[in-house]
């Protein structure tokens, strides 16, 4: 994951600057990250009258719908209109950045668009529109960054940016030569921005924590830290089954198994995304707390399984059944499936937490 811009619009929202209207809008935000989609259509139609025609009102219906299918699946009917939503954002942007192109409001909804749009394609593999889509945002950016000591918000693009510049090459090779163009980044300074946007901004802490819980437990393998933001995040939406998701995950990488069993039913969403974590999960209670092997493998290889149904990146997860059931061989002392088993893992490992365990067992 790369490059996902929250809904930083309201900061630069200067034409609809009235406090009824930004707590509608805000409203809203919640009312999506709480998975109150119903709600969250008759807080953005109440929207319409006011800023209908505006970027920011085209943005939010986007972000709607990402989280209303996440993960959002490919070649379907809610894919096509979010990407069409936000090729509308950066149409409307662009039209206020024709009458003046420092307008922060046109770099504001031009960075979210072209944002949004990099990151769906780079999480699913399509080089083609990510290189596209990064290059379009990149002056945008830019900008932002000088914008950062003014715009808080723009702490969390900054941030995104100078550690996802350096990390995203490192584990994705093929972008590697594309990649002279931009200017390099610095990983602990972006976790640092990431950091103040959590602390301070206001419409994009909820993207700046997320992110800062992925950094944290994917890439630098640091659970005590990620926890932090996981339980940040979980607590403020409990009815976010992504972030329930998350936070579990968290707890089994904590070895907190007791605090994970009883919320691993509440994952009440359902789709391959959901079935295959919940499976997942079962799996790693199996083999951890209840060292019963034989039920572990079978969670695992149905989660495996759930996971041909999900036409969308899903990888991580995959990798992690692929790993448990390698060390379930390994425990059985089958060691030539344990050494097949990671192989498999190593395939799918979009992450230096489940890489690092393959590479160490199979170069042991």
């Amino acid at each position: 994951m790369c490059l996902l811009i929250a809904p930083v619009f309201l900061q630069a929202q200067r034409l609809i600057d009235q406090p009824a209207t930004v707590q509608k809008v805000q409203q809203a935000v919640d009312y999506i990250y709480g998975f109150q989609f119903n709600k969250a259509e008759q807080a953005i139609r109440s929207l319409e009258s006011t800023i209908g025609q505006h970027p920011g009102y085209s943005l939010l219906q986007a972000l709607k719908l990402y989280w209303q299918y996440y993960p959002l699946q490919q070649d379907t009917k809610p894919h096509a209109q979010y990407e069409e939503l936000l090729l509308q954002t950066a149409d409307r942007a662009g039209k206020i950045l024709k009458n003046d192109k420092h307008e922060v409001e046109g770099v504001f909804f031009s960075l979210a668009a072209y944002g949004y749009l990099t990151s769906y394609f780079a999480d699913n593999g399509n080089l083609i529109k990510t290189i596209n889509y990064a290059k379009k945002s990149y002056s945008f950016l830019t900008k932002g960054m000088e914008m950062k000591s003014k715009y808080v918000e723009f702490y969390f693009t900054t941030g995104l940016y100078n550690y996802y510049r350096e990390k995203y090459p490192e584990n994705n090779a093929a972008y590697k030569p594309f990649l002279w163009v931009f200017q390099s980044g610095d990983k602990q300074q972006g976790i640092a921005q990431l950091q103040k946007a959590a602390d301070h901004a206001t419409f994009t802490k909820c993207e700046a924590l997320n992110y800062l819980f992925h950094i944290q437990l994917h890439y630098e393998s640091n659970p005590v830290k990620s926890f932090q933001h996981a339980k940040r995040l979980h607590t403020s939406y409990p009815e976010n089954d992504v972030f329930l998701t998350f936070y579990i995950e968290n707890l089994i990488a904590l070895n907190k198994i007791t605090e994970a069993i009883p919320l691993i039913n509440k994952i009440d969403h359902e789709g391959p995304f959901f079935d295959l974590s919940k499976h997942l999960f079962k799996g790693i209670l199996e083999e951890k707390f209840f060292d019963n092997l034989d039920q572990a493998l079978e969670f695992y290889t149905t989660a495996i399984n759930k996971s041909q149904h999900a036409n969308t990146d899903v990888d991580h997860y995959i990798a992690m059944c692929y790993a448990g059931k390698a060390r379930c061989y390994d425990l059985k002392g089958m060691k030539t499936q344990a050494e097949d088993h990671y192989k498999k893992c190593l395939d799918y490992a979009d992450y230096d937490i489940i890489r690092d365990e393959a590479e160490a067992y199979l170069n042991n």
